[in-house]
């Protein structure tokens, strides 16, 4: 029996062996399957062309191959989340443009590549019904991982994490970034594996690896991780799973630690308990995380007990929390100023004189507070939380031919928005992989109707 696994119900693929030896057969892979794995086998190739055009440039790909192959792009009507998703990315364009005097090409250049390029991948993937196998891309999964680890191994062991000056990524030189790079000015323009002298984990230097930044990095790797749990064989799983919690504390980003383990009871729950049970819990967690997560003084002292002593804690990255603290104070008394529509831009600045520590900007390290709430105000963060919903109640529909990550992810994502950024560059790929992974027994054969 063949099944539907390209980019189109035309197409098909025989459920024949994956592997050849430890190598997946090229020829298994559907066409969506080759390219997902081509995202994850290739990070380091997407890291020095530049994360920021990412999207982009597999829409215009796609647009490409279907004029191509069939005259015109096949389409079918939008869903709730794609129409959410647009909205979303048109409003906080407007806002920003009609708060700006001067004309400027950059709000427009990144909403068309992450909102814009998002809701056009969603809107094809559910026309055409688009679906890749997990273990597909737990094996490409597994391949990235490799190449982190080794990298890690050479420059930790063997360079001792020498200083250097970062370079630009293609991108970085085809927009003309300077070649002195200034931190918090366009990462996504350099190319910066680790952070010279930022200590995390065990005083461990900070690794972004193949990411713009850590924080970045650290939401891939939980993806991963829990990817890696709804593996069938035990031992890929185990080795894959602990990869990704050794690369996650690497990574230095405590906001995704303190989550990832109420994400992981989230599952446990989730698998083996009742369904009121699980409710609870994720409810819950989204109060939990915001006061643990938002409030200096909890964060500090579930520091304490996670690394054992007081001093660890508070030297790890102490200046990190009380700016924050102060970020967030400033900005919810702004809020009041400006509830219905936001501020729409970047607020002044809480230390004077430095230049990322705006109540809006590199420096608020809270997607709720910062870009939602201040930013887009009430109505903004309303067509949010309409795209939020519908996206995650697209995947629960589906029952039982989704993995549970795709689920368990989006829960990560949200808890973190607390005290992170939406890092849109990884969280919004990682939500479209969600989007295509189906159970290859689930995956429906052509002519047959989507559950």
């Amino acid at each position: 029996m063949t099944r539907t696994l390209g980019l189109s119900n035309r197409q098909t693929v025989p459920e024949e062996s994956l592997y050849s030896g430890i190598w997946l057969r090229w020829s298994a892979l559907s066409e969506a399957e080759r390219v997902v794995c081509a995202g994850f086998a290739l990070l380091p190739v997407w890291w020095v062309l530049g994360w920021s055009s990412l999207l982009l440039f597999l829409a215009l790909g796609i647009v490409a191959w279907d004029v191509r192959r069939h005259g015109s792009v096949q389409l079918g009507r939008p869903g709730p989340a794609v129409i959410a998703a647009a909205a979303f990315g048109f409003y906080v364009l407007v806002s920003v443009m009609l708060r700006t005097p001067k004309l400027n090409v950059g709000p427009i250049f990144s909403t068309i590549t992450t909102w814009t390029s998002f809701a056009f991948l969603l809107w094809y993937i559910e026309s055409n019904r688009i679906r890749v196998r997990p273990r597909v891309v737990a094996w490409a999964c597994g391949a990235a991982v490799v190449q982190m680890l080794l990298f890690w191994l050479v420059v930790h062991f063997v360079f001792h994490e020498p200083y250097f000056s970062p370079p630009r990524s293609l991108i970085g030189l085809v927009t003309d970034r300077g070649e002195r790079y200034i931190r918090g000015a366009g990462n996504r323009n350099y190319l910066i594996p680790y952070w010279v002298g930022d200590k995390g984990f065990a005083g461990l230097v900070r690794f972004s690896f193949f990411f713009h930044g850590p924080e970045a990095f650290a939401t891939v790797a939980g993806f991963m991780a829990l990817l890696a749990l709804d593996l069938k064989r035990r031992l890929w799983s185990v080795l894959l799973f602990s990869a990704c919690v050794f690369l996650l504390l690497l990574s230095g980003t405590r906001s995704v630690w303190l989550a990832f383990p109420a994400v992981l009871a989230a599952r446990y729950l989730l698998t083996y308990g009742r369904a009121w049970g699980a409710a609870a819990l994720l409810g819950l967690l989204a109060v939990a995380s915001f006061a643990v997560l938002s409030v200096p003084p909890l964060t500090d002292a579930l520091l304490n007990a996670s690394t054992g002593t007081v001093e660890a804690a508070g030297s790890f990255r102490a200046d990190s929390t009380e700016l924050r603290a102060k970020i967030y104070r400033r900005t919810l008394e702004r809020f009041d100023e400006e509830p219905l529509f936001g501020h729409g831009v970047p607020g002044p600045n809480v230390v004077p004189g430095f230049k990322y520590d705006t109540v809006y900007g590199p420096g608020t390290h809270s997607f709720l507070l910062g870009t939602l709430l201040y930013r887009n105000g009430l109505v903004g963060t309303g067509i949010f939380v309409i795209f939020w919903a519908s996206l995650i109640l697209s995947f629960t529909r589906a029952g039982p031919a989704k993995p549970l990550c795709c689920l368990l992810a989006p829960l990560l994502f949200t808890l973190t928005f607390c005290v992170m950024e939406l890092e849109s560059v990884v969280v919004l790929p990682l939500l479209l992989v969600c989007a295509v992974l189906y159970e290859s027994e689930s995956i429906p054969v052509p002519g047959e109707r989507n559950a």
